[in-house]
């Protein structure tokens, strides 16, 4: 599938940016907070601790990225572009996320609906509806087959009976 990043730069922008962030230290205690909910136990439970910093003034923007060894993310979010508010942080949160549960690539479906899914379980059905609306009109892929559980995976292995050596 073709890299969707710019395209979802901008069907994003139509959804609200929620609340402003102030410091590093109130979006980490943000973070920290959403470690607490069901979902993040249920979906993400390999995500240990997300750890947030300031972007480097010269760098290329805000980043998220999943580090397997340590069961942690870290995202980085740049002031200087006006990143520092939910949406964006939300964003950021799902490259961890989708890094982690799905091995997503960038920008792909699975970033694409873990992103969607974060912005309704944290700033609610309007947000999430205007987001998944624009998503559609900018035709941006969100819906992918997930990869099986690892229950699932082993129901459908073949099954051996001591016969059939």
């Amino acid at each position: 599938m073709a890299c969707q990043q710019y395209e979802l730069y901008s069907a994003e922008e139509v959804a609200p940016r929620g609340r402003e962030f102030t410091s590093v230290e109130e979006m980490q205690r943000f973070v920290d907070d959403l470690r607490e909910t069901w979902w993040w136990k249920m979906r993400f439970p390999m995500v240990h601790r997300i750890e947030v910093g300031a972007a480097p003034k010269n760098g290329g923007g805000s980043v998220g990225g999943f580090f397997p060894d340590k069961g942690a993310g870290r995202v980085e979010m740049m002031k200087e572009a006006g990143h520092w508010c939910e949406r964006i942080l939300l964003h950021e949160i799902s490259h961890v996320f989708a890094a982690a549960a799905y091995d997503s690539k960038a920008h792909d479906p699975q970033f694409a609906r873990t992103y969607i899914d974060l912005v309704s379980l944290v700033m609610g059905e309007p947000a999430y509806t205007t987001l998944y609306n624009s998503f559609v009109d900018a035709d941006i892929q969100f819906d992918y087959e997930p990869k099986p559980s690892p229950l699932e995976r082993a129901k459908r292995m073949p099954q051996f009976s001591p016969a059939s050596y």
